[in-house]
């Protein structure tokens, strides 16, 4: 066994030694200087001890921090040059590919790999954004605490030539929060940033991050709700819901989709070597959100997870996708065999109805049972209709059995 002792007690004595460059507002630069020579002379030995436990040390944390604090000194000192910054960066992207996990350190590394560029000035502004896009990814990908077997929820969606492509495909499209029709949805995006990181940190936002917006009455699980909880108790299925037919599926001309997704449709870009990082989580509905101008800013849950109560009936779930290297307005990512069922719309015309019945009529619902069984099961296909037994109520009636066997179901 490789004796990293002495090495990790010198960078150990490091990090006690230089931790006010971290904590501290303002380090002499005397500091920040003898901080960043005694890193540089020793960096070469000090990263033998990634990949070790030792002393009852998690020797990649320590090692991390040594670079945290590193990066943090070159960031501040007033004499970095464009030599140092190449090879802290070539630094963070060697421990980023040997540590699997520690998403909130790589985080805090590939934001400094961009204040020290920003260093620079504008002529480095690509190489900013870049690393602040690295970071923001990381950052996201500690946000999802959600466990789940298979996840069910419901898109409400016009009939389009796009809408019939997405299901070709077999995949999820997702837009931009800038197409969106609330316009206090994501308030990020309206900061007016003065300042040149804010700046570049709202544009990378803008180009990589992607949201699809689905309908579900139960709230998620979690570590608190482990198997989730109505949202509202007196909420009519999803499929019924007569507002969001109106005003998602073009007046009842459109379609309500049921998926069901495994667990493995999201990934964490922290536990895998996926190129994007995609989660759920439920809306917060309420009349106040912090201020995205006060000096803590405001997280990326209320911003992107946070609506006024007056939306409240929607019930939304948000699956959220950031991608370093995607700057598209829309994205779709893959879905194969989600699909459980297909509502057709008051008003659907026949020509869209059995377009995307032919699309889907030999396409499967996948899922696995209790006993780690795959069952494949034909997607289920109903029209909306009013109900006539209760007026401002809809129904639907399954259209997936033969004419003669047509019948009016009661869905769960």
């Amino acid at each position: 066994m490789t004796d990293i002792s002495n090495e990790l007690d010198e960078v150990m004595n490091f990090n006690k030694k230089y931790e006010s460059i971290t904590t501290g507002n303002s380090p002499q630069q005397s500091c920040i200087e003898n901080c960043i020579q005694e890193f540089e002379s020793n960096y070469s030995n000090w990263k033998s001890i990634v990949g070790y436990l030792n002393k009852g040390k998690d020797c990649e944390d320590v090692y991390g921090a040594a670079l945290l604090i590193y990066g943090t000194a070159l960031s501040k000192n007033t004499q970095t040059n464009k030599t140092q910054i190449e090879a802290f960066q070539k630094e963070v992207t060697d421990f980023e590919s040997k540590v699997k996990y520690k998403a909130n350190l790589k985080r805090s590394l590939w934001a400094d790999v961009g204040l020290c560029w920003n260093k620079l000035g504008e002529d480095y502004e690509s190489k900013v954004l870049s690393s602040l896009k690295k970071s923001q990814y990381y950052d996201f990908s500690d946000l999802n605490h959600t466990k789940y077997r298979y996840l069910t929820c419901y898109s409400f969606r016009k009939c389009s030539h796009f809408l019939n492509q997405s299901l070709v495909n077999q995949s999820v499209p997702l837009s931009s929060p800038s197409t969106f029709n609330d316009i206090f949805d994501c308030p990020v995006f309206d900061m007016e940033n003065t300042d040149e990181v804010p700046k570049i940190s709202k544009q990378a936002l803008y180009q990589c991050l992607k949201i699809a917006c689905f309908v579900r009455n139960i709230s998620l699980p979690n570590k608190d709700n482990h198997d989730g909880s109505p949202k509202h108790p007196n909420d009519i299925e999803e499929y019924k819901n007569t507002l969001m037919w109106a005003h998602y599926a073009d007046s009842h001309k459109g379609i309500c989709i049921k998926y069901s997704f495994p667990s493995d449709f999201t990934k964490m870009g922290s536990n895998s070597n996926c190129e994007y990082v995609t989660f759920f989580h439920d809306v917060n509905y309420q009349d106040t959100l912090p201020d995205v101008k006060s000096e803590e800013g405001i997280s990326y849950l209320d911003a992107f997870f946070t609506k006024s109560k007056v939306w409240e009936y929607e019930n939304e779930l948000r699956l959220l996708y950031f991608n370093p290297d995607n700057n598209d307005t829309y994205v779709s990512i893959p879905m194969e065999n989600s699909i459980e069922a297909v509502y057709f719309g008051v008003n659907c015309s026949s020509i869209d109805r059995k377009t995307i019945i032919n699309i889907l009529k030999d396409v499967k619902f996948h899922f696995f049972n209790e006993k780690g069984e795959k069952i494949e099961k034909n997607i289920k296909f109903y029209q909306m209709k009013k109900d006539e037994k209760s007026y401002g109520s809809i129904v639907a009636e399954d259209i997936s059995l033969p004419a003669n066997k047509k019948s009016r179901c009661k869905l769960s």
